[in-house]
């Protein structure tokens, strides 16, 4: 009975209320190949800072390493680790922040001591911190490691 109901909604044009999935500001593709890295958002937050949150997205049903190091404590921040803000017009490079034990405020991916894969048709979200340029800034240039820069996007 219940099948019936939701072929007949269906083929009304009735569709099950679902969660929209945000459309990401740019997708390229990873140097481990069969990986795209979608940036998804960047945004000026609370403390003078810029959050950028972006997904690893492995179109493959093989795992892919993404991380070329795994040297200790260090190696669940790899996705975030070489990845900056430049403001091209004023010259300026905004590095990731880190907290007063120096540790990267971003997302922890892995654990120490092993390189970061994503399984098959896998999925990871990662996300970081970032001094924020002047308010008259409007767009960055977001860099992300193993990925060609993401140019002039917009500050939301």
């Amino acid at each position: 009975m219940r099948q019936s109901i939701v072929f007949l909604a269906l083929a009304a044009g009735l569709a099950p209320t679902t969660l929209a999935q945000p459309k990401p500001i740019a997708v390229h593709e990873h140097e481990a190949g069969d990986v795209d890295v979608a940036l998804m958002e960047v945004k000026r937050t609370s403390g003078n800072t810029i959050t950028v949150t972006w997904e690893y997205r492995n179109k493959s049903k093989q795992p892919r390493q993404l991380t070329k190091e795994r040297t200790g404590w260090y190696d669940p921040y790899r996705l975030s680790a070489g990845s900056y803000l430049a403001d091209a017009p004023n010259k300026m490079k905004y590095e990731l922040l880190k907290d007063d034990e120096r540790r990267p405020i971003a997302a922890k991916v892995g654990n120490p001591n092993q390189y970061i894969t994503i399984k098959p048709l896998g999925k990871i979200v990662n996300w970081a911190k970032y001094p924020a340029p002047p308010p008259n800034v409007k767009t960055v240039t977001v860099i992300i490691e193993g990925v060609q820069p993401f140019e002039d996007v917009t500050i939301q």
